[in-house]
């Protein structure tokens, strides 16, 4: 009887043993990959907003972006923000005033949409307008 005991305490310790791993992997798979400036990233993580541009507001550091899915999305930003365009080399924070009508992806910090009403990590459009 105290073998089997033991058999099944082994057999719970096992159980816990694999379902820790498991969830530190599934954390592993959820990192947050990034564009870069000049490309060479493979495996992004998927933009939280994929639209165009329709407002930036620089006073108060909010842009609007029109969803393929219909309506408008807000979002905030600021100087700790990544400003890159697809064809690669970045931009400034002022810049964003040339961007209107523009297509543009949108990266929340950790690629977590519970962030939204923090600066976005990454703000990606497809061309700087001259």
């Amino acid at each position: 009887m105290n073998v089997l005991r033991h058999v099944n305490a082994i057999n719970m310790g096992v159980c816990i043993l694999i379902l820790v791993i498991g969830c530190a992997n599934a954390k592993v798979l959820k990192r947050c990959i990034l564009p870069a400036p000049d490309g060479g990233v493979e495996k992004l993580s998927k933009p939280n907003l994929h639209g165009v541009i329709k407002k930036v507001d620089l006073n108060t550091n909010e842009a609007e972006i029109k969803i393929k899915e219909g309506g408008a999305v807000s979002f905030i930003f600021n100087e700790e923000t990544l400003y890159f365009t697809v064809f690669g080399g970045d931009f400034i924070m002022d810049d964003l005033k040339k961007v209107k009508n523009t297509e543009a992806w949108v990266w929340y910090k950790n690629c977590d949409s519970k962030n939204k009403n923090v600066a976005v990590e990454l703000l990606q459009i497809y061309e700087l307008h001259q």
